[in-house]
């Protein structure tokens, strides 16, 4: 059974690019913040890929409620955003994400990290 992925992004051609690149996965798709932590507990994703600048709720906002949920707080997520600063790099760690891919970016960088987030869950269950 193919591993779930939710991208959560405001932008159609991001999402488009993401579930092509991800294609050997499970994707499942938001636009905003708001719609993920509403569909994550249905969904059950084993990783999140979350875009940090969204209306209705930041990127940061969805990380600390879904690392305040004992439910959610396990589940790895990768951070894609334009901003590409030192400030939001270290609010990305310090908010718990796995890793920070500022956009544009390398999709074949994306799939290698994403494989290699999923392999490393794989071993902790």
């Amino acid at each position: 059974m193919p591993k779930t992925i939710l991208i959560v992004d405001d932008d159609d051609s991001v999402r488009e690019l993401i579930r092509v690149v991800l294609k050997a996965y499970e994707v499942v798709e938001c636009c905003n913040g708001l719609e993920a932590l509403e569909k994550v507990g249905a969904v059950k994703p084993d990783l999140i890929l979350l875009d940090v600048m969204m209306p209705k709720m930041n990127g940061f906002e969805v990380i600390r409620e879904l690392k305040a949920n004992p439910e959610t707080e396990a589940i790895p997520i990768l951070l894609l955003t334009a901003r590409g600063d030192r400030s939001t790099l270290n609010r990305s760690q310090e908010e718990g994400a796995v890793a920070y891919f500022t956009k544009p970016f390398s999709p074949k960088a994306l799939a290698l990290k994403v494989d290699s987030v999923l392999a490393e869950e794989g071993g902790k269950s």
